[in-house]
């Protein structure tokens, strides 16, 4: 067995890219090693888990500090990513900040030459409202059938104007929340990249902008914001990363290979977030007892090994084991730490789930 594993980004389907990833597409298989033990009214089922389909939202930093170079740079970084055939299966949608159409990229002496860009502040539209970053320049839509859009789109941009990253990132987790609650089953991800400090736009202190990220992932549906910084003043980044679930930024050294580098930090978002959530499997055999299944590693060499589950992610600590993203009515099946790790680790390795059922 093997392939592709899981559903696409959007209802138009697509699989997501299996390259470089555990072997996660499912097949039904009742000769199962005797260590697994499923029970016999779900016909001893065992599934090769199914990884959950992955959706970025990028918000990209098109401010006048990104001219030449370093918007350039991040453009091909975005375009290379999104051809890449390892991304193919994976939702991606894109929209810029300051957000301003043409006619108002020249200066201004008052609110309303701005029209619902403003307000007017020295001598320029800021664009502030939240409502025009949660409005993607291009929908989430699974790869490779974005690639298009997303090329012309980000072809299109010229950079110019402040950074207003707290409505950007406001308007990012908005859209972001709305998508995942309406794609059950998928994770959803924000990918903030910018070049440095906010500056223009309320809140532009970075213990709010910090909150926007803890409240989102902390929220229902969860929504993780991940941080890519390119250029020199970045330190207030990691504070973002930290406050969104994602540890720390990855910081794009400026002068380097500044767009291998962040086609680099695509790549592990991808990998940190496909490799570790499994959806929870379906059979026509009878009801799922969530408290009868059971998950199964079987490294590239070497012997299955039965994870065990533990309550939550809580539990996990520094030891190896998986939980449910809710006990009561799971749809997902998560690696605690310890155990993403080792999987991500060990490309060729297998994941099954065994079933077993209600009332047996």
């Amino acid at each position: 067995s093997g392939g592709a594993a899981g559903a696409g980004a959007s209802d138009g389907g697509g699989g997501t890219s299996d390259a470089g990833m555990p072997d996660v597409s499912f097949t039904y298989d009742a000769s199962e090693p005797d260590a697994f033990t499923p029970d016999a009214s779900c016909a001893a089922t065992v599934v090769k888990a199914d990884l959950i389909p992955l959706d970025m939202y990028i918000m990209t930093d098109k401010s006048s500090s990104m001219i030449g170079t370093r918007w350039n740079d991040v453009k091909k970084a975005i375009i290379g990513f999104s051809n890449d055939p390892a991304s193919a299966g994976i939702g991606v949608g894109i929209q810029y900040f300051p957000k301003l159409p043409a006619q108002y990229t020249s200066t201004c002496s008052n609110d309303s030459q701005c029209g619902g860009y403003g307000p007017c502040w020295l001598s320029y539209c800021r664009a502030c409202t939240v409502t025009h970053y949660s409005t993607p320049d291009v929908p989430i839509t699974v790869l490779p059938g974005a690639v298009a859009a997303i090329t012309n789109s980000i072809n299109a941009i010229t950079p110019f104007g402040g950074t207003p990253t707290g409505p950007a990132l406001q308007g990012a987790v908005n859209y972001a929340k709305a998508w995942a609650s309406s794609h059950p089953g998928h994770s959803t991800v924000v990918v903030l990249a910018t070049d440095g400090d906010p500056y223009s736009c309320a809140p532009a202190d970075i213990p709010s902008i910090s909150a926007i990220a803890s409240s989102a992932a902390a929220g229902t549906p969860k929504v993780l914001t991940f941080v890519i910084g390119v250029g020199t003043s970045l330190t207030n980044l990691n504070a973002i990363a930290a406050a969104g679930g994602t540890t720390k930024a990855y910081l794009v050294s400026a002068g380097a290979n500044v767009t291998q580098q962040f086609i680099q930090a695509l790549n592990d978002i991808r990998k940190k977030t496909l490799g570790c959530e499994y959806q929870m499997p379906k059979t026509d055999a009878g009801i799922i007892d969530p408290s009868k299944v059971e998950l199964e590693w079987t490294p590239t060499s070497g012997a299955p090994v039965v994870i065990q589950r533990v309550k939550d992610a809580t539990a996990c600590g520094t030891s190896e084991g998986w939980y449910y993203d809710n006990a009561a009515t799971p749809s997902k099946l998560l690696l605690c730490p310890a155990s993403c790790t080792k999987v991500q680790a060990d490309p060729g390795s297998k994941v099954n789930i065994s079933l077993g059922c209600l009332g047996s």
